[in-house]
Protein backbone atom coordinates (compact mmCIF):
# COMPACT_ATOMS: atom_id res chain seq x y z
CA UNK A 1 0.00 0.00 0.00
CA UNK A 2 2.85 2.41 0.80
CA UNK A 3 4.27 1.96 -2.67
CA UNK A 4 0.93 2.93 -4.27
CA UNK A 5 0.77 6.02 -2.05
CA UNK A 6 4.29 7.07 -3.10
CA UNK A 7 3.43 6.57 -6.75
CA UNK A 8 0.31 8.69 -6.33
CA UNK A 9 2.19 11.51 -4.60
CA UNK A 10 4.90 11.38 -7.25
CA UNK A 11 2.27 11.49 -9.97
CA UNK A 12 0.56 14.54 -8.44
CA UNK A 13 3.87 16.38 -8.06
CA UNK A 14 4.93 15.55 -11.61
CA UNK A 15 1.48 16.44 -12.89
CA UNK A 16 1.46 19.86 -11.29
CA UNK A 17 4.99 20.53 -12.53
CA UNK A 18 3.85 19.62 -16.04
CA UNK A 19 0.81 21.89 -15.71
CA UNK A 20 3.10 24.73 -14.65
CA UNK A 21 5.32 24.14 -17.68
CA UNK A 22 2.38 23.91 -20.07
CA UNK A 23 0.74 26.96 -18.54
CA UNK A 24 3.69 29.26 -19.10
CA UNK A 25 3.47 28.96 -22.87
CA UNK A 26 6.14 28.12 -25.39
CA UNK A 27 8.72 30.83 -25.86
CA UNK A 28 6.94 33.39 -23.63
CA UNK A 29 8.86 35.08 -20.86
CA UNK A 30 7.77 34.29 -17.30
CA UNK A 31 6.44 37.79 -16.53
CA UNK A 32 4.26 37.79 -19.65
CA UNK A 33 2.95 34.32 -18.86
CA UNK A 34 2.02 35.30 -15.29
CA UNK A 35 0.32 38.47 -16.49
CA UNK A 36 -1.75 36.63 -19.11
CA UNK A 37 -2.74 33.92 -16.61
CA UNK A 38 -4.18 36.44 -14.16
CA UNK A 39 -6.80 37.34 -16.75
CA UNK A 40 -7.79 33.73 -17.42
CA UNK A 41 -10.19 31.49 -15.58
CA UNK A 42 -7.39 29.10 -14.59
CA UNK A 43 -9.45 25.99 -15.25
CA UNK A 44 -8.15 22.44 -15.59
CA UNK A 45 -10.12 19.63 -17.16
CA UNK A 46 -9.66 16.25 -15.48
CA UNK A 47 -10.80 13.55 -17.90
CA UNK A 48 -10.68 10.08 -16.38
CA UNK A 49 -11.34 6.87 -18.26
CA UNK A 50 -13.37 5.42 -15.39
CA UNK A 51 -13.89 5.59 -11.64
CA UNK A 52 -11.81 3.23 -9.50
CA UNK A 53 -10.06 3.46 -6.15
CA UNK A 54 -6.72 4.70 -7.48
CA UNK A 55 -8.22 7.24 -9.89
CA UNK A 56 -10.65 8.48 -7.21
CA UNK A 57 -7.77 9.12 -4.82
CA UNK A 58 -5.74 10.76 -7.57
CA UNK A 59 -8.73 12.95 -8.46
CA UNK A 60 -9.09 14.10 -4.85
CA UNK A 61 -5.37 14.90 -4.60
CA UNK A 62 -5.39 16.79 -7.91
CA UNK A 63 -8.45 18.80 -6.89
CA UNK A 64 -6.87 19.72 -3.54
CA UNK A 65 -3.54 20.76 -5.04
CA UNK A 66 -5.19 22.61 -7.92
CA UNK A 67 -7.38 24.55 -5.48
CA UNK A 68 -4.28 25.45 -3.44
CA UNK A 69 -2.71 26.86 -6.61
CA UNK A 70 -5.83 28.78 -7.63
CA UNK A 71 -7.21 26.44 -10.29
CA UNK A 72 -10.75 25.19 -10.71
CA UNK A 73 -11.06 21.56 -11.83
CA UNK A 74 -13.79 20.36 -14.16
CA UNK A 75 -14.20 16.58 -13.88
CA UNK A 76 -15.30 14.21 -16.63
CA UNK A 77 -15.78 10.41 -16.38
CA UNK A 78 -15.81 8.55 -19.70
CA UNK A 79 -17.13 5.28 -18.23
CA UNK A 80 -14.30 3.48 -20.08
CA UNK A 81 -15.77 4.55 -23.45
CA UNK A 82 -13.22 6.12 -25.84
CA UNK A 83 -15.89 7.87 -27.93
CA UNK A 84 -17.43 9.45 -24.83
CA UNK A 85 -14.00 10.66 -23.79
CA UNK A 86 -13.36 12.29 -27.17
CA UNK A 87 -16.71 14.13 -26.86
CA UNK A 88 -15.66 15.22 -23.37
CA UNK A 89 -12.42 16.68 -24.75
CA UNK A 90 -14.50 18.87 -27.10
CA UNK A 91 -16.84 19.80 -24.22
CA UNK A 92 -13.98 20.76 -21.87
CA UNK A 93 -12.38 23.00 -24.47
CA UNK A 94 -15.74 24.64 -25.24
CA UNK A 95 -16.13 25.36 -21.50
CA UNK A 96 -12.83 27.29 -21.45
CA UNK A 97 -10.50 24.71 -19.92
CA UNK A 98 -6.90 25.75 -20.56
CA UNK A 99 -5.14 22.47 -19.72
CA UNK A 100 -6.47 18.92 -19.91
CA UNK A 101 -5.36 16.14 -17.59
CA UNK A 102 -6.34 12.96 -19.42
CA UNK A 103 -6.33 9.34 -18.31
CA UNK A 104 -6.97 7.81 -21.73
CA UNK A 105 -9.84 5.35 -22.06
CA UNK A 106 -7.87 3.86 -24.97
CA UNK A 107 -4.13 4.48 -25.41
CA UNK A 108 -4.62 4.41 -29.16
CA UNK A 109 -6.74 7.58 -29.01
CA UNK A 110 -3.83 9.85 -28.08
CA UNK A 111 -3.49 11.09 -31.67
CA UNK A 112 -7.22 11.86 -31.84
CA UNK A 113 -6.94 13.85 -28.61
CA UNK A 114 -3.91 15.71 -30.02
CA UNK A 115 -5.87 16.59 -33.17
CA UNK A 116 -8.79 17.95 -31.12
CA UNK A 117 -6.88 20.07 -28.59
CA UNK A 118 -4.76 22.19 -30.91
CA UNK A 119 -2.75 24.61 -28.74
CA UNK A 120 -4.24 23.56 -25.40
CA UNK A 121 -1.91 21.84 -22.98
CA UNK A 122 -2.45 18.13 -22.32
CA UNK A 123 -1.03 15.95 -19.57
CA UNK A 124 -1.63 12.26 -20.21
CA UNK A 125 -1.99 10.39 -16.91
CA UNK A 126 -1.10 6.82 -16.04
CA UNK A 127 -1.76 5.36 -19.50
CA UNK A 128 0.95 5.82 -22.10
CA UNK A 129 -0.06 7.06 -25.54
CA UNK A 130 -0.21 4.44 -28.27
CA UNK A 131 2.07 6.49 -30.52
CA UNK A 132 4.99 8.86 -29.98
CA UNK A 133 3.13 12.19 -30.21
CA UNK A 134 4.55 13.78 -27.10
CA UNK A 135 5.94 17.31 -27.35
CA UNK A 136 6.06 20.54 -25.33
CA UNK A 137 2.23 20.81 -25.35
CA UNK A 138 1.43 17.11 -24.70
CA UNK A 139 3.31 15.32 -21.95
CA UNK A 140 2.96 11.93 -20.25
CA UNK A 141 3.13 11.43 -16.48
Amino acid sequence: MKRTWRKKIGAVVALLAAVAVLGTGCGADAAGAVESRTRETRALGLLLSREDTFLSELKADIEAEAAAQGYAVQYYNAGNDPETQLRQVHEALAEGVETLLVNLADGEDSEKVADIVGDAGVVLLNRAPGTAILNERMVFV
